[in-house]
């Protein structure tokens, strides 16, 4: 899971999936969630790696007590 900053057609920030890198371009090219926004090219300083922190997951609150 990522959050990538898009521009263009929606201005924002949003979470999507990785489908593929590109090297030559250095974009990846990105499946978003919000429903209607499909699949765009990103360039790779607009992409964030989503940490899972245990305030954010009960599963590792409940594994690390």
């Amino acid at each position: 899971m990522i959050v990538a900053r898009l521009r263009k057609p929606h201005d924002g920030l949003f979470s999507g999936t990785i489908d593929a890198l590109d090297t030559v371009n250095n974009t990846y090219r990105i499946t978003f969630e919000r429903a209607g926004f499909g699949t765009y090219s990103v360039p790779d300083v607009d992409v964030v790696v989503r940490i899972i922190t245990t305030h954010s997951c009960p599963y590792l609150q409940q594994v690390n007590s």
